[in-house]
């Protein structure tokens, strides 16, 4: 006869198993929806951008490449972070160097589509802008360097994941030391969730000012000639 100790521990574990299964079911879900939803959002977004009309459109060739770069997030990272959690296959794990060249490589992919969209926002405050010289720089001409500097520099951001990231026994690839590990996160919120919100709102905020500030110059301008049409039009 099984002792009152020997049944709640079965319990327990029978517990844990649901849990754990329940985990990797809504992980595989997820994953399906989110590969799914997104592989038609992209596709959507590329095949809207590259329009003939909207071509010569400095803003809409950003929102385009970010596009392109979020493909790269939806059939690169999704997928590997797919079979780390349901089939326990850690790529990541599997060497050293695959730990730190994933683990840079994922993070600089996951974060790059943020930065090209503020692009984006900046060039609504170029283009919004009433100097000519400033209104300049919202031009095709400028996507190419502008984009490849922004991807350049959201991969060096993340260069240090090629120094501290370890592949260890067990297996696992974890962030040494501790201290880093902290370092990571905190820089992960920055880059990865506040920098960008944060830059579009400001450009956003700068572009409604200078749309303000264009419609104040405007308005006073008309009024002469608003008088001199009603003065016109006044019967003899």
């Amino acid at each position: 006869m099984s002792s009152p100790n020997t049944s709640t521990a079965s319990v327990d574990i029978d517990a844990i198993e649901a849990v754990k299964y329940n985990t990797v079911l809504f992980v595989e879900v997820w994953s399906f929806v989110i590969f799914f939803l997104g592989t038609v959002g992209h596709i959507l977004s590329i095949y809207v951008f590259t329009r003939r009309s909207l071509r010569s459109n400095a803003c809409s060739q950003y929102f385009l490449a970010s596009a392109v770069a979020g493909l790269g997030v939806v059939y690169i990272n999704i997928p590997l972070r797919f079979l780390q959690s349901v089939f326990n296959i850690d790529v990541f794990a599997s060497s050293d160097v695959m730990c730190r060249i994933l683990n840079w490589l994922l993070n600089w992919i996951k974060a790059t589509p943020l930065w090209i969209v503020v692009l984006a926002c900046a060039d609504r405050f170029l283009s919004s802008s009433s100097s000519a010289t400033t209104r300049g720089w919202s031009s095709t001409r400028v996507i190419i360097p502008a984009t490849s500097v922004t991807i350049f520099l959201v991969g060096l951001s993340y260069i240090y994941l090629l120094i501290y990231s370890r592949g260890i026994a067990g297996p696992a690839c974890i962030i040494l030391p501790e201290t880093y590990r902290v370092f990571n996160n905190i820089f992960n919120l920055i880059v990865f969730v506040m920098g960008p919100s944060g830059s579009m709102l400001t450009f956003g905020l700068l572009t409604i000012r200078n749309i303000r500030q264009s419609v104040k110059r405007v308005l006073p301008n008309n009024i002469p000639i608003q008088a001199q049409l009603q003065t016109q039009n006044k019967p003899q």
